[in-house]
């Protein structure tokens, strides 16, 4: 089956839609990875990424920065959640000063159909910390990506936990732009319409 193509987010959100112009203002982004490093026990220990970084970034004329982070995997391992709190500080602060949008983005973590509910709990403590946090900061440059690629996972189970996590975020926060992606059952049925 041929799916028509078709600019859903023009049909969607008409012309002047501020989250349509906050959605374009992403243009030509690129990951900063290593607070998603599961596999690096002293990666926080690391000064991986530096100002020197976000220049050359920015002479290759990237727009964006999207921040995956492994939130679960710091605070079950007993790593310093404020150390990773600190990168995010630092990597924003880097942002602002080059002119970059920043989006951070929850990765790594272990929804699924079995415990969505209780994991979705774990997701959104995170999100509201992080919301206080960056409750001042521009909802046109910080961004919010609530669910690194969610699971192949029943739609519906997926489409409540993302419900729950962005009405914890809006009862903080009803500015900012948030980035909810579809799980992979979800983008299955509309690639080849199964």
């Amino acid at each position: 089956m041929v799916l028509p193509v078709v600019n859903a987010a023009k049909n969607r959100f008409p012309g002047g839609s501020l989250v349509f112009k906050r959605a374009m203002s992403l243009d030509n982004g690129v990951n900063i990875s290593w607070l998603e490093h599961t596999w690096d026990n002293d990666v926080l220990d690391k000064n991986v990424i530096k100002a020197s970084d976000f220049q050359l970034l920015k002479q290759f004329g990237f727009k964006s920065i999207r921040l995956p982070v492994a939130f679960e995997h710091f605070q079950t391992g007993n790593r310093s959640i404020q150390k990773v709190y600190a990168r995010i500080d630092k990597t924003l602060k880097w942002c602002k000063l080059y002119g970059f949008k920043l989006t951070i983005c929850y990765h790594s973590g272990n929804l699924n159909d079995n415990n969505y509910l209780t994991e979705a709990q774990n997701v959104i403590a995170v999100w509201k910390i992080l919301t206080k946090r960056y409750i001042n900061q521009s909802a046109g440059n910080l961004f919010f990506d609530i669910y690194n690629e969610p699971p192949h996972m029943n739609p519906d189970a997926w489409k409540d936990a993302a419900g729950k996590i962005v009405t914890a975020i809006r009862q903080l926060d009803n500015r900012r732009t948030l980035i909810v992606g579809a799980s992979l059952g979800i983008a299955r049925r509309v690639l080849f319409g199964a």
